[in-house]
């Protein structure tokens, strides 16, 4: 008989255990903000659901034509320059070496330097 009630005890234990579980489960969904991972041409993009902002740099050793378009000041022909440089002399080691792409002078870094990482 001890044994059988020790098997009650543990189911209604686990019972309890599940049914807190789903409890907490509704909690955490309604106070931390749910994120949504968006896929992007050559990387995952992240973004807060509801607020739009993007949480993150474009990486200029991963990103795609469609995202150095994003950046101010690079259209379709100079991001397009920037991937064919990338592929023709490898990753780029500092961001800096971005400027060394035809077409990127001083200023037109200055403007997406602080939007950019390797």
């Amino acid at each position: 008989m001890d044994l059988v009630k020790r098997r009650w005890v543990l189911i209604l234990l686990l019972a309890c255990l599940i049914v807190a579980g789903s409890f907490y489960g509704q909690w955490q969904r309604s106070v931390i903000p749910e994120t949504v991972i968006v896929p992007s041409q050559d990387r995952l993009t992240v973004e807060s659901a509801g607020s739009g902002d993007i949480c993150g740099k474009v990486s200029i050793n991963v990103a795609g034509q469609a995202e150095f378009e994003s950046l101010p000041g690079i259209g379709p022909v100079l991001a397009k320059r920037i991937v064919d440089f990338r592929n023709a002399h490898g990753p780029f080691q500092r961001t800096s070496d971005l400027a060394r792409v035809p077409g990127i002078g001083v200023a037109k870094f200055k403007k997406v330097e602080a939007l950019i990482t390797l």
